[in-house]
């Protein structure tokens, strides 16, 4: 492994920015007929070799959207609730090791760099050779960015426990919606941060990168065809929310998962390098669009696709009318339930909710994390089934 984390927190920031300038214009952040600059968070999965200090890039996204949870009706498993960036670079990694699973499948003679064949109760495992780090050009909504949100918020409003309108259930107040509340740290939120903004129930990205420290980094479908389970080895994060991030993150992925077993700890690390497409005046809007890159094979396949309102960009009707064929990204669950029965692995459920539900003791940790995030009690968002 890197000895020198400064130097690995710029390599695989580099890595992330460098493939971000190249995606399509169409899929980046731009400035509006009235002149405003729109503004979007990066987000990027580098794998490290630990035998050589290679850096291999997995997977590049942008977004800070989340469909409102009504949406979710007419899914069918073809629209991304979560379209925040560093969710969506976790959703490709899982699609590359997946691809890679398929090429091994097809082709006995075919080799991947990151997935192998095994002989065990799993067919293939992913090469123990390589750490996991995720970049992100800003702290995770939630949590993690409390602390940074609370000294910039000039129209700060002081509440108390009783306050119902920062829950989004007054039975369950271990979940807060949004940004209510920031002296409230080490609970559950949701998104979005705004107050007028329509219920989404997804939970912060604080919240979901702290239960896959437990949970691990694989989706419902790698789980069942890998050996072990793959974890987020680094968080690199720019330098200039060194200050203000480290105790939010600290709490986030130490503090609040103490008492529960098998935890697997992150480090830090920064990186001198600033994201030209971050936030820089309050009058900036936010990008609607998010860019995904996905690096499937080196070289010789990879994936890029823009997203809106949870759909391929240019494929969105209103929430009145059914959705397009083909709407659906490589992302969604739909994409990933395909692909994986076509693999001919464990296919004996009714549909891609059935297939979860038999997941024993993966659902056995989810319970546990849940319940130690949000002692209350855990809302869910509505169930989003495929066949």
């Amino acid at each position: 492994m890197c000895n020198n984390t400064r130097l690995l927190a710029e390599g695989v920031s580099e890595l992330v920015i460098k493939q971000y300038d190249s995606l399509k214009i169409s899929n980046k952040p731009s400035i509006k007929s009235n002149g405003i600059k729109e503004w979007t968070v990066l987000a990027g999965i580098v794998a490290i070799d630990e035998n050589t200090n290679e850096l291999r890039l997995i997977s590049v996204a942008t977004g800070v959207k989340a469909l409102p949870n009504e949406e979710l009706e007419r899914s069918h498993g073809r629209m991304l609730h979560d379209s925040h960036a560093e969710i969506l670079a976790l959703r490709a990694f899982n699609v590359v090791l997946l691809k890679q699973m398929a090429l091994l499948a097809a082709n006995p003679t075919e080799t991947c760099d990151l997935v192998e064949r095994c002989n065990t109760t799993h067919p293939y495992r992913m090469r123990k050779r390589w750490k996991i780090a995720l970049y992100i050009s800003r702290p995770p909504c939630g949590d993690c960015s409390m602390d940074i949100l609370g000294e910039d918020d000039t129209n700060y409003m002081q509440f108390s426990f009783d306050d119902c309108c920062q829950y989004i259930n007054p039975g369950i107040r271990t979940t807060l919606r949004g940004r209510f509340n920031y002296d409230c740290k080490g609970v559950t939120r949701t998104k979005p941060g705004r107050p007028d903004s329509k219920i989404t129930l997804s939970k912060s990205c604080s919240d979901k990168l702290a239960s896959k420290q437990v949970i691990s980094i694989l989706n419902s479908t790698n789980w069942k065809l890998l050996e072990t389970p793959v974890f987020l080895s680094y968080l690199v994060l720019p330098q200039h929310h060194r200050e203000k991030a480290s105790d939010g993150c600290l709490r986030n992925f130490h503090y609040r998962l103490l008492g529960l077993n098998e935890v697997h700890s992150i480090e830090m690390i920064f990186c001198s390098k600033k994201f030209n497409g971050d936030k820089e005046e309050e009058s900036q809007t936010p990008c609607p669009i998010s860019g995904v890159y996905i690096n499937i094979k080196p070289m010789e396949m990879d994936i890029e696709e823009g997203i809106l309102n949870g759909v391929l960009n240019g494929f969105y009707v209103k929430a009145t009318r059914p959705l397009r064929k083909n709407c659906e990204s490589i992302l969604s669950r739909s994409s990933f339930w395909t692909l994986f029965t076509q693999l001919g692995y464990y296919v004996n459920s009714n549909s891609y909710l059935d297939f979860k539900s038999k997941q024993t003791s993966r659902n056995q940790l989810k319970e546990q994390v849940r319940l130690h995030l949000s002692s209350d009690g855990w809302i869910p968002t509505s169930a989003d089934d495929c066949f």
